[in-house]
């Protein structure tokens, strides 16, 4: 229920700035976190702020990339926030407490308890990431939600970008080396920080190896199917999977097997 929630209140605050001006749809989308982050908890609360964010890109004419980096800065203000908060004792009695849970559905190993509990570390301390990426997710979901109900409602929100067509901004892979650098070289909190960014970025990248794959099984008419049967394998096969499409996506930063980037000022584009 939680994610609809969000999604329809994303949807609801970027439909309403569209038709009456992001800055009018300001009281709408504070009284709408508000109130969500109130019922449901910081997930609502910050879904109506992506929705005007994105609205304010849109009125201003800006593309579908610079839309969904909008969309991406509260998600980024509630990750670290997350991170400000857990604290190592935070850590330790959300570790406990999930562990306890876990055990209640009797989903603990016997035999590795050991290991088991390293894991749940890790997923908590990778919880500012974690969020920031579902929120992102549901950012997306919510504008193409918008752009589809936007025709029916007189308003304009233009089309989101095919996946086969995205490429994420070049300049983010010194963010990826950034965070590489804090999770080699600083220790502590600083670490986290390079994990959890390091984290995300392997998943922009992931994405970016996928609009690789999608843009080629379309130019080869690979059948619906196959490419169905295709999906399938890779995700099943995640963890290799997630490693060979961030690889893919990471050296098309450089290749640029699609020809998306922009050609330079006074040059033709490449045909």
């Amino acid at each position: 229920m939680l994610p609809i929630a969000s999604v329809l209140l994303l949807a609801s605050v970027l439909l309403a700035a569209r038709r009456l001006g992001h800055r009018w749809a300001l009281p709408v989308a504070v009284l709408l976190g508000a109130g969500g982050g109130a019922l449901l908890g910081p997930h609502a609360a910050v879904a109506p702020l992506m929705g005007l964010m994105a609205a304010a890109q849109v009125e201003r004419g800006r593309s579908y990339g610079c839309v969904c980096a909008a969309m991406a800065v509260a998600p980024a203000v509630l990750a670290g926030w997350l991170w400000w908060v857990q604290d190592d004792a935070v850590r330790q009695r959300m570790t406990s407490l999930l562990v306890e849970q876990l055990r209640a559905l009797g989903l603990e190993p016997a035999d590795d308890a050991v290991s088991w509990r390293q894991l749940v570390e890790v997923m908590v301390r990778l919880q500012p990431a974690l969020e920031f990426m579902w929120l992102l997710v549901l950012g997306l979901l919510a504008y193409r939600l918008a752009a589809w109900l936007a025709p029916r409602l007189r308003a304009r929100v233009p089309a989101p970008l095919p996946l086969h067509l995205w490429r994420p901004w070049d300049e983010l892979i010194w963010l990826t080396i950034l965070a590489l650098a804090l999770w080699l070289v600083a220790s502590g909190r600083l670490r986290d920080v390079g994990l959890n960014v390091g984290v995300v970025m392997v998943a922009v990248y992931a994405v970016h190896g996928l609009a690789l794959l999608r843009y080629a099984l379309r130019r080869l008419r690979v059948a619906r199917l196959l490419e169905l049967a295709l999906y399938a394998a890779l995700f099943v096969s995640s963890g290799l999977s997630v490693v060979l499409l961030s690889g893919l996506g990471l050296l098309d930063t450089w290749f640029d097997w699609r020809r998306l980037r922009p050609a330079p000022a006074g040059q033709e584009p490449a045909r």
